[in-house]
């Protein structure tokens, strides 16, 4: 793999590795490489429920936000978003957006 530029006009491109990291995602990554505590709890040293300190990081680093969700995929996510942000309404998803997410 090499660097490219992305002179598509698509932004996320799927076939150009999606969207450029932050320095900040980036960082993330590297600090989450190694043993990271994802399914235990530190203080007592037993195995906690899955994914309670990525929850805890992501509310940490949004104090407005009530509670979080994790998912492991963009389709997960998105079911997710359209689920509270329009209930039992009408979403229009592009048939480019379904192939994207599967």
């Amino acid at each position: 793999m090499r660097p490219v530029i992305n002179a598509t006009g698509v932004v996320v491109h799927t076939n150009l590795g999606r969207a450029p990291l932050s320095a900040a995602a980036r960082d993330a990554i590297v600090d989450a490489s190694g043993y990271v505590d994802v399914e235990m709890d530190l203080e007592t040293g037993r195995r906690s429920r899955r994914g309670a300190s990525a929850r805890s990081a992501l509310l940490a680093a949004c104090p407005p936000a009530e509670d979080a969700l994790i998912v492991n995929n963009r389709a997960a996510a998105l079911a997710l978003a359209c689920a509270a942000l329009v209930g039992r309404g009408i979403v229009v998803i592009s048939r480019g957006e379904l192939v994207e997410i599967g």
